[in-house]
């Protein structure tokens, strides 16, 4: 142990002697090894190891307070999962009903909208300003809202999926990123940083049948499974 070999360098032969090429060097340079008694040579080689015996102490007393460290860690990370919980729950089934159920109704609207026959100043409420949200930088709060024309039909809750699945940020950190000049995260990415990565929304069970698109067999219903699967904390993923 050490890392003193430079210190055996001779002036005249170099290094060579050390790897066994060349002969031991007795030059008058090098004189001082060869005087040395094998006590002292003993010596010159414990001195020249204490600090590293040092520092192997410490790694040994580094590895012993570990396994104490860890349990203190895992335990914090425990109780942080457990406050962000939720937190975590109620933004994922609110995403889940935006990207479900109320995709599929605004889906639905947008299409009966399509469908009909929208003038020029006859049309419902409720479409995107376009030409004032082409003005907004980021992600806007609120969306400026305007009649539904033959030529602007979009309608506020398919603008607002569109952000949502194309991982928009939120309106918070799409204006803190521009003023930081920086490249913001999505809502989703957001709360992935701060929830647990592994974190996810029980899932209902599915019949072999339904899983086909088939119904339920006779006697048995999906609400039953469901009371098979409890959907509580217990379903969750930690």
């Amino acid at each position: 142990m050490g890392g003193h070999a430079s210190s055996l360098v001779d002036a005249t032969h170099g290094t060579e002697w050390l790897h066994g090429h060349g002969t031991w060097p007795t030059s008058a340079v090098s004189s001082s090894f060869t005087d040395v008694s094998l006590s002292q040579a003993k010596k010159m080689i414990h001195n020249a190891n204490v600090g590293d015996q040092r520092l192997w102490e410490q790694v040994k007393l580094h590895k012993d307070a570990l396994p104490a460290k860890r349990a203190t860690l895992e335990s914090a990370l425990d109780q942080r999962m457990k406050d962000m919980r939720p937190l975590c729950h109620a933004y994922m089934m609110q995403r889940a009903e935006l990207a479900g159920i109320g995709a599929a109704q605004c889906a639905a609207a947008q299409g009966r909208l399509n469908a009909s026959e929208v003038g020029y100043d006859s049309g419902p409420s409720g479409c995107l300003n376009e030409s004032q949200a082409a003005l907004i930088r980021g992600t806007p709060g609120s969306l400026p809202q305007a009649r539904c024309t033959h030529s602007s039909h979009q309608l506020l809750c398919s603008e607002r999926l569109r952000e949502l699945l194309d991982g928009a940020p939120s309106p918070a950190s799409s204006t803190a990123a521009t003023e930081q000049h920086k490249s913001p995260l999505s809502m989703d990415e957001e709360v992935r940083a701060w929830c647990h990565p592994a974190y996810s929304l029980p899932a209902k069970k599915l019949s072999p049948e339904l899983a086909r698109g088939a119904l339920p067999a006779a006697g048995g219903s999906e609400d039953e499974m469901d009371e098979e699967h409890n959907l509580d904390d217990s379903a969750h993923v930690a």
